[in-house]
Formats: C-alpha cells, structure tokens, sequence
C-alpha cells in the first residue's frame, strides 16, 4: 500500500512516525514551507520534515497544493491512498480524486471543525472529547466519518496534555482504518449530521483574555485550554499580566476535586475581578500570606502562577513578596 503523508506539525510529525514505525510505505511527503522563528527569525523546517529526511523519504513544500504542478506529480506518484494530519491546507477535487484522502481530526466530528478543537474542547468545559477519522471532500472537515475513539478531559488537562494524549490516540485509530483498507474494505464511512456541527477557528491573543464575571470553572478551564499558547492574562494597573496556571477555590478542608461551578457564591459585595484582602482570605479558609484568591461572576479563583512583563513567571507566594495584590481588582476597569 503505496501512501502519501500530508502533515506539518508535531501532532502530524507523530502520525507520520508512527506510520513508519509500523513499516507502512511512505512514498512521499507534502508539508507547508519552512518558516522562520523565534526572536531572531530562523528559518526553521516544520517537524514533519525533520523526520521524513530522517528516513530519507521524498519532501515537498508547497505554498499552495492545488497548483497543476502538484496536482500533476501526486498523479505521477501513484499512490493508494493519502494521509493527512494537521496539513494546513484544503485539498481541492483535483487531489481528491486521485486516491482516497483520509484525514486525523483531534475532535469527535461533527463538534468542533475547524484549527482548534483540542483547546475549545477544554475552554468549553466539555467531559470528553477524541479523534475522528473521517474521509476528505472539498468542505473544511465535512466528510464521512470512518472511525472515531474518545477519552475522558480530565480536570487537570491542558492543552499541552491532552494533546499528547490525542495524539497516541489518533495513531491508534488511523492504524485500524489503514489495516482495512489494506484488507479490500472500501472507505465509505457514515455522513455527519450537520445540525450538530460547531467550529473551532484558529486561536488568537485575545482568546486568551479573562472575563472575571464568568465562573470561576469555566475561568480554569480557559486557563488549561489555553496553556502553552496564546496563555491567559488580564489587566494589572495598565499591564498585561499572565495567568499561567490557577484552579478553582475550594473553602474549608474538603476533599480535594472537581467543581463544575459548584463554587462558594457568597462573594460579599465584592466585584468581578477584585482579589481578596488577607483577612477575606483567612475567612475563607485560605493560606493570607500565599494565595491569590479573585471574585468572580461563580465563585472564587485562585492565580496559582503568575508573570508580568519582562519577568519570570513566579508562583503566587513569590509573586505576592514584590507586588502584594491583596484588595486589588483586574481586569479592564479596576
């Protein structure tokens, strides 16, 4: 089985390993550009790349795939059947055509189409989530559905980790389909109900800005979507502050666990955004000397690491010894 890879980043890179790991034929590689990163602007290949030259297997980069000149060389490459993973670009009917395209998406199809589905599965508060792999057509994510696997968000997942954990998972699933096809079965698949469908656009720096009148779970649950990037921040006396990590606040010497919501409402006249004084803390039950507790629209939050401009990210009993925050409100309006 003679197969096409398309794919650029690490998500794609780990397909594409395990692919090869598993001895199926590669044949070929299409990955976006090398592009340049980090302050000083190095032009640096994507991570599907790096591992494609590694086992010396033929790359191609094109800006655009839908060009006649690519169209022309993957009909000359002959292959079987065409893998994508996180490619960055819709292959149009030309390609299509060709062979069938069967791509990894890191959501349970129809929910979440689109560039983000890990983090906006997170943001969302949502139990579970998985990967689906569906059989391309010309819509953004649109196609049949030939196989899906789902695993529980834990309430400690970021994006980082569950994206790890997505990835195994799509290795997993993409060798079962791969294995039937090779089997003689066709790739058909079951058409998705697009009543069900949402969307997950391309993440921005905004998306990483807290709203202190939501409740203090779905606040964590933007903080662990949104880590590594873009991260969360608010407004500090006319600075961007990042809140790297943080977790719901749970008063007394309960068992830890997770809230869904279940917050302390009481919040004692005080404003979404406000940061309790030392006594409010000690009240609640909290560390005065330690911890950052925030009023929120559903409970109260607390900013377990924190970092301002030019600055190390510090935990919040550091934080507190250089900018002690107790009574002061975030946000845009404090």
């Amino acid at each position: 089985m003679r197969i096409v890879f398309m794919g650029t980043p690490d998500f794609a890179g780990g397909i594409l390993r395990s692919l090869l790991d598993g001895g199926y034929d590669v044949i070929a590689v299409y990955t976006q550009p090398d592009r340049p990163q980090g302050r000083k602007a190095i032009l640096t290949p994507p991570p599907v790349k790096v591992i494609a030259q590694q086992h010396n297997i033929p790359v191609y980069q094109p800006v655009r795939i839908r060009r006649d000149r690519w169209v022309g060389l993957l009909q000359e490459q002959k292959p079987d059947i065409i893998v994508v993973a996180a490619f960055g670009q819709i292959l149009p009917k030309s390609i299509l055509d060709i062979a069938p395209c069967v791509n990894v998406h890191t959501s349970l199809l129809p929910r979440y189409r689109g560039s983000s589905p890990i983090q906006r599965a997170i943001a969302s508060g949502d139990a579970e989530t998985g990967v689906t792999i569906m059989r391309l057509d010309e819509g953004m994510d649109t196609g049949n559905i030939l196989r899906k696997e789902t695993i529980p968000i834990e309430d400690t997942d970021t994006g980082e980790s569950l994206f790890e954990k997505l990835a195994v998972l799509g290795q997993k699933a993409l060798k079962t389909v791969l294995d039937e096809f090779a089997a003689g079965e066709e790739l058909v698949g079951t058409p998705q109900d697009p009543e069900l469908a949402t969307y997950a656009p391309m993440l921005s720096r905004e998306d990483g800005r807290l709203d202190f009148t939501r409740s203090a779970w779905l606040l964590d649950c933007q903080i662990r979507a949104f880590t590594p990037w873009p991260s969360t921040y608010t407004m500090y006396d006319g600075k961007v502050l990042k809140i790297l990590a943080g977790r719901v606040f749970k008063s007394g010497t309960g068992a830890d666990g997770a809230f869904k919501g279940e917050t302390d409402s009481d919040s004692a006249g005080r404003a979404c955004g406000q940061i309790l004084t030392q006594d409010e803390v000690r009240e609640t039950g909290g560390n005065a000397g330690k911890q950052i507790l925030v009023q929120t629209g559903d409970g109260l939050l607390e900013l377990l690491t924190l970092q301002l401009p030019g600055k190390k990210p510090l935990p919040s009993d550091v934080f507190l010894r250089g900018c002690p925050l107790w009574g002061k409100t975030l946000g845009d309006n404090p």
